[in-house]
């Protein structure tokens, strides 16, 4: 699930960039480039709830 997953995010921009120009594609070092970036989601929170009113005491 992960690989196909990360197969689709790096080949997404690939398609939209391509389905974005309307001019003659030439392959020269010049107007070639690459972005790769990796991360991840996490359904954890890290959510803490202080009162103020309380000097700060945490309730959650």
């Amino acid at each position: 699930m992960r690989a196909k997953l990360l197969g689709i995010v790096l080949t997404t921009p690939i398609a939209i960039s391509s389905f974005a120009s309307t001019e003659t594609i030439s392959f020269t070092p010049d107007n070639i480039n690459a972005d790769i970036s990796l991360g991840t989601l996490s359904g954890k929170t890290k959510e803490r709830v202080y009162l103020a009113e309380e000097g700060g005491r945490k309730v959650s």
